[in-house]
C-alpha cells in the first residue's frame, strides 16, 4: 500500500522549490531593508547568506532562473544599486 504522506508527483516538488525560491527571495528583501535602516551585523550576514545560496548549486536544482537577475533586481528595488553579474 502506497503512503499518501508522499508524493512523486512534479507538481508537488516543483511548488515547494518555488516557495523555496520565494522565501528566500522574501528574507534577501526584508535584509537588505534591515540594512538599509539600522546597518544590523545580523541582517547583513543574513544578505550574504542569501546570496551565496542564488549563487549555489542547490538553487540551481531548484529553477533555472538566473539568481544574480535576483539579487541585483531585489537590491536595485531596496537600495536602487545593482552588483556585476
Amino acid at each position: 500500500m502506497r503512503d499518501k504522506r508522499y508524493t512523486n508527483d512534479p507538481r508537488a516538488w516543483e511548488s515547494l522549490a518555488n516557495a523555496i525560491v520565494t522565501r528566500a527571495a522574501e528574507d534577501y528583501r526584508l535584509a537588505l531593508e534591515t540594512i538599509k535602516k539600522t546597518r544590523g551585523k545580523g541582517a547583513i550576514a543574513d544578505a550574504l547568506a542569501i546570496e551565496r545560496f542564488f549563487g549555489s548549486d542547490w538553487y540551481g536544482q531548484l529553477t533555472n532562473m538566473d539568481g544574480s537577475y535576483i539579487v541585483n533586481r531585489i537590491r536595485q528595488e531596496v537600495v536602487g544599486e545593482r552588483r556585476p553579474a
